[in-house]
């Protein structure tokens, strides 16, 4: 089962523990120190070959390259930002990110 249906499965069944203290049927909820899951309700998704065609050609001049490292990497706008030349290693084609949000450090 995912996250989230095991979370609306809970949900119910402490709300019908709640509406039986209402009523007089229980003193306490059983379920109320259940922690729900964490949810991940990202969608991965990528650009299309037209789509990144069409990016290319409406983007100014400047917007350019990063566009061109963001693609090619699937580095986010902050990691790009950031990045400075002690983390390139050209030889080896590798950027090093200092502080990636996923974890993984490394970009080839």
């Amino acid at each position: 089962m995912a996250p989230a249906t095991v979370n609306r499965n809970l949900a119910r069944l402490k709300h019908l523990f709640n509406t039986a203290i209402k009523w007089g049927y229980l003193y306490e909820n059983p379920a109320q120190p259940v922690k729900l899951l964490r949810e991940n309700n990202r969608r991965l998704r990528y650009l299309t070959k037209d789509e990144i065609d069409h990016l290319m050609t409406v983007s100014s001049q400047h917007l350019k390259p990063i566009l061109v490292m963001a693609i090619n990497t699937g580095m986010r706008r902050g990691e790009i930002f950031n990045l400075q030349w002690n983390h390139v290693n050209l030889k080896n084609r590798i950027i090093e990110v200092a502080d990636s949000k996923n974890g993984d450090r490394r970009f080839t």
